[in-house]
């Protein structure tokens, strides 16, 4: 993944499309730790006159980057010692999802070991193998299981800038509903669970049910 550095420098460089500039600025007037660390970059380079190796990252990344830094501010919750409703609500309803019928239509051979990791529980391998997939190219099985690798981590922070990102008119997409209200039920965050319990409700799969009680429980 695309660390802070990085982004920091393509920032710097002028290299960020003007959507990702204009979010990344929002995040730095918004966080003063934030504006912070870029003023830290910023002297840390000073010193060299030139950046060797300049690097222009795929821009899917650089959301990711931004996105996930935000989603993330005010998670204190998150880290509480006694655990939250919303964690206890996660850790109730979670469940994989199997990945049979998905490793069964793949044709490629690293999005199929990537899917071996997670269905193994390997979940930092499985986030290493999905990102070097969308590196070549997009792909919303990568998307979605890149997302629930890092929720199924620890990490659903970063889980859910990535799901958003999977197209609605894929299949994936049936699965997002769910997996990010999990996701927000995990860092405690009700009301954006909410939102996303509702779409799930919605959809006609396994979770449907499931999605309608965590809504009367949250009544």
């Amino acid at each position: 993944m695309l660390d802070q550095n990085v982004l920091f420098k393509s920032y710097l460089e002028g290299k960020l499309d003007p959507k990702d500039r204009e979010l990344l600025e929002s995040l730095l007037r918004e966080n003063p730790s934030y504006q912070a660390e870029l003023e830290a970059f910023k002297a840390s380079l000073e010193p060299k006159t030139t950046l060797k190796e300049p690097f222009s990252p795929k821009s899917w990344i650089i959301s990711i980057v931004i996105a996930t830094a935000i989603v993330a501010s005010g998670i204190f919750l998150f880290l509480s010692l006694s655990a939250p409703p919303g964690e206890k609500l996660y850790s109730k309803y979670y469940q994989p999802i199997p990945v049979d019928s998905f490793l069964s239509k793949t044709g490629n051979s690293k999005l199929k070991e990537g899917l071996e990791a997670y269905q193994a529980k390997n979940y930092p391998k499985a986030i290493e193998i999905f990102e070097l997939v969308l590196t070549q190219g997009e792909s919303d099985q990568a998307e979605l299981f890149l997302g629930l690798s890092q929720l199924a981590n620890g990490r659903p922070e970063k889980a859910i800038p990535i799901m958003s990102m999977i197209s609605p008119d894929s299949e994936s997409a049936q699965f997002v509903p769910w997996y990010t209200a999990l996701s927000y039920l995990k860092m405690n965050k009700l009301e954006e669970a909410k939102t996303h319990l509702l779409k799930a409700s919605n959809i006609y799969d396994l979770n449907q049910q499931n999605a309608q009680v965590i809504l009367e429980k949250m009544k």
